[in-house]
């Protein structure tokens, strides 16, 4: 993650990463800055690379499983104070290198003055420049009412300070390659440096609506009251959305900050930062529901992001999804669940949750429950603190638990295997404490493989 901070903001991620080394040890995480001769007010480019910790899978006895769960609980709010802290030191970064070659916005045409309605002068300046222009928006308050067409390859930039204003916006603000479809499809938008107000929770319109996209790319883009979804993607390839913020994005029974539909793929989301409230952070779905399987979303990645106040699960996947889905390294805060898919494979790996009512929930609605299939879903090495029910839910899969730590809250299963019949169900090396049992299965099997798992009971950790 790459952010700009003033020098007190340097100094202090310094402190954390000093305390990050202590209680993770040397490869937890990195602080390196870019320009080492700063001046004082001037800023620098930090690189914090947010790193996975390490947990185990490997535990053998019960004095591991109580040393192992003793770091990890120390790593999960380690890591948690870490997401925070760089949440808050975000910033959009200047891009000298794109001034120098862009068209100014405001030399333009467009006002920037927070009382002009810019839309139609932006909407020309679009329809008038060729394909692969770049824009740029010097800082200043660009009220943006909507609705934006752009139908070519465009860069829009701004740097801190560039504000558009979107709160008279009644319909979708930009539309991206509209009418698009698998013979008409876009390449090569990018929207970066800019705060994107909207028109406020419980709103219908979109910031940014995608069809058919590819190499598209969102970075240093906060996104603030939102209603009914900030980005959505729409049968989308390669793309990216990086270093951005989903401030207060929330709509009841919908708020999305990345919402994914419909044969999107290879979709990467990574260091992003979705705070005060929503309901899902980041979702994958549809509206048609005659959409065949073949054009369900495929390979989503999301790594190393912030999740808080989710009403809903941070990470989401409704059953028109194959996947490989992928949820890799982020922390989850006081949400409702840390992840829930409905469909597709899974693979979810060294997440922090803490304060959340669910972790982790597998349900495979689309599956038979007697005939579930070759397909193994992964959730390994996650680290759970003050979970309200259980840690790991799962129904019609095949699945391997491994190196997993969790804190209940004295009641439950700490993982619970729903009424299904499975080809292989491999539980390794989880250490979990404040759970009334370690493991229960609403129906046996002889494929459950349970190898040192430890339970915290009567003063001490117990296999189960």
């Amino acid at each position: 993650m790459v952010i700009v901070m003033n020098n007190y903001i340097i100094s202090l991620i310094t402190v954390v990463a000093v305390f990050m080394l202590l209680v993770t040890g040397a490869s937890a995480v990195s602080v390196t800055i870019e320009n080492d001769q700063l001046q004082s007010g001037q800023s620098a480019t930090v690189s914090v690379p947010i790193t996975v910790p390490a947990t185990i899978g490997s535990v053998t006895n019960a004095v591991e499983a109580a040393a192992e769960a003793n770091t990890a609980f120390i790593q999960g709010n380690a890591r948690l104070a870490q997401m925070q802290q760089a949440y808050h030191a975000w910033v959009v970064p200047s891009r000298p290198d794109l001034v120098s070659i862009a068209t100014n916005a405001r030399s333009s045409g467009l006002k920037g003055d927070g009382v002009t309605d810019d839309t139609a002068a932006l909407q020309s300046l679009l329809t008038k420049l060729p394909s692969g222009s770049t824009i740029y928006f010097p800082p200043g308050q660009y009220r943006i009412d909507g609705p934006i067409s752009i139908n070519k390859p465009v860069t829009l930039f701004g740097e801190s300070g560039t504000v558009f204003d979107c709160q008279k916006a009644t319909q979708y603000v930009f539309t991206l390659n509209e009418g698009g479809s698998a013979t008409s499809t876009m390449s090569g938008v990018t929207i970066t440096g800019l705060v994107i107000e909207g028109p406020g929770i419980e709103t219908d319109p979109a910031m940014i609506d995608a069809y058919y996209l590819q190499n598209f790319k969102v970075s240093y883009v906060k996104f603030h009251n939102v209603g009914y979804a900030a980005i959505r993607l729409n049968t989308c390839t390669d793309v990216t959305v990086e270093e951005s913020v989903f401030d207060n994005v929330y709509q009841s029974g919908l708020g999305y900050g990345v919402c994914i539909t419909d044969r999107s793929t290879r979709i990467n989301i990574h260091d992003n930062f979705f705070v005060t409230k929503g309901r899902h952070g980041v979702t994958t779905g549809t509206s048609n529901p005659n959409l065949p399987e073949g054009d369900y979303i495929q390979s989503v990645t999301v790594e190393n992001n912030y999740f808080e106040e989710m009403t809903e699960q941070a990470v989401d996947a409704q059953i028109q999804t194959t996947g490989p889905y992928i949820v890799r390294g982020n922390v989850m805060n006081n949400c409702a669940r840390g992840v829930q898919f409905w469909n597709g494979t899974a693979e979810v790996t060294s997440n922090v949750m803490i304060n959340c009512k669910g972790g982790v929930v597998l349900t495979n609605e689309n599956v038979d429950p007697n005939n579930v299939g070759s397909k193994v879903d992964k959730i390994l090495n996650n680290i759970m603190i003050n979970m309200l029910y259980e840690a790991i839910d799962v129904d019609r899969t095949n699945v391997l638990i491994q190196g997993n730590v969790a804190k209940g809250s004295n009641d439950g299963s700490g993982i619970y295997l729903e009424a299904y019949v499975p080809n292989s169900c491999n539980i390794f090396g989880n250490v979990l404490e404040n759970y009334t049992y370690g493991f229960q299965a609403s129906m046996p099997s002889p494929v459950i493989s349970l190898i040192n798992n430890y339970i915290w009971s009567d003063g001490s950790y117990q296999s189960f």
